[in-house]
């Protein structure tokens, strides 16, 4: 989770999404996450159905129902609670996880074999 706050920090437009099993949980993981992030213009929303973490630099974490229609839902990473059947996540939530953001804003990252670090 910690990840997820600092990446959505560091890099603009990023998506997350988190998937649960019962997206009530949703509030328990948002106070976890407040804890992570630096960001002073972030804008939390909870509610029932589409609870949500938008940066300023446009970036959000979205918490989703593992039973979600999730068509046309484009992220970056997912991730995905414990416990989730495994069929869900290979038929429903992998193709949201199509994405690559490095090549649609021109970052490049090479690798240094010598340290194996990713410098950007």
């Amino acid at each position: 989770l910690k990840y997820a706050s600092n990446i959505c920090e560091e890099f603009p437009e990023y998506k997350i999404g988190i998937v649960l099993r019962d997206i009530s949980d949703s509030k328990s993981i948002i106070d976890i996450l407040k804890v992570n992030i630096k960001d002073i213009g972030i804008k939390i929303i909870i509610n029932k159905y589409n609870s949500r973490i938008e940066f300023s630099n446009g970036s959000s974490i979205k918490f989703i129902f593992a039973s979600d229609n999730l068509k046309g839902f484009a992220l970056n990473l997912l991730i995905v609670e414990y416990g989730i059947d495994r069929e869900i996540i290979d038929c429903v939530l992998r193709p949201c996880e199509r994405i690559d953001y490095y090549k649609i804003h021109n970052i490049n990252v090479k690798l240094n074999k010598k340290d194996n670090v990713n410098e950007m």
